[in-house]
């Protein structure tokens, strides 16, 4: 099966939830989106925490609404920050 195929069994990998996969860890400078979810799961789950993400770049497949990479943020429960959305603290 080619990674182009749907397979609604397969979590989705670090490199479909990344625009630069290829690159190590260390040259970006920050844990990946599916790190982050792994991560904060347990709190999103059980205390409601709401987490954003944001400052991707424009090519990272999260950003397609109707994309698998979006699908699969969301449905963990976790959001990705729209162009001009606000937070009043």
């Amino acid at each position: 099966m080619t990674s182009d195929e749907p397979n609604e069994d397969r979590s989705l990998s670090d490199e479909d939830l990344t625009d630069e996969a290829a690159r190590q860890i260390e040259e970006i400078g920050h844990p990946l989106i599916v790190q982050s979810m792994d991560l904060l799961q347990e709190l999103v789950d059980k205390r409601g925490l709401q987490v954003y993400f944001t400052h991707l770049n424009h090519s990272n497949p999260v950003l397609d609404p109707d994309g698998k990479a979006r699908r699969e943020v969301e449905s963990r429960g976790f959001h990705i920050l729209e162009d001009e959305q606000e937070f009043r603290f």
